[in-house]
């Protein structure tokens, strides 16, 4: 399951953005503010950004000390 999986790889750079996706860290080219106090993330080598969803705001931000 994804929450099993998210607490093994959080000492690792991972971190979840929403209920679907985990993202690497070290794998973030940019990240832009969007409606809703959301977040979308642009991956290195991704061509589609990804939704930091406003209930994984603040844990992003926390893993990223912003």
């Amino acid at each position: 399951k994804l929450y099993e999986l998210e607490k093994e790889l959080w000492p690792r750079g991972f971190v979840r953005v929403n209920k679907s996706f985990i993202v690497n860290l070290l794998m973030i080219q940019e990240i832009i503010p969007w409606f809703g106090e959301r977040l979308l993330l642009k991956l290195k080598e991704l061509p589609t950004e990804i939704e930091v969803s406003r209930n994984y705001v603040r844990t992003f931000k926390s893993a990223i000390n912003m």
